[in-house]
């Protein structure tokens, strides 16, 4: 496992993404007790990355879908990794 620092938010969650096997996913980090959440990919993807969050922990990036284009996205906790642009 290794990563990169993507953002951090006001009350030190930090967006990264972290290399696990041949993968890149898109997390986010708990200040206070180290752990990091997988934020996943979407839908037909095989690799997501995370850029920036906020104090609401709503987290941006980018990933892929099937077919390999690459879309930005928008993740929340209640709703998960969400397409916005494809580009």
């Amino acid at each position: 496992f290794f990563g990169w620092h993507g953002g951090m938010n006001a009350l030190g969650w930090v967006a990264a993404y972290a290399q696990v096997g041949s993968s890149q996913v898109a997390i986010a980090i708990n200040p206070i007790t180290g752990q990091s959440v997988n934020l996943g990919t979407l839908p037909g993807g095989s690799f997501s990355q995370a850029y920036g969050i906020n104090d609401a922990g709503q987290v941006v990036g980018r990933g892929n879908v099937s077919g390999g284009s690459l879309q930005a996205f928008f993740w929340d906790p209640v709703n998960g990794m969400q397409t916005l642009a494809t580009y």
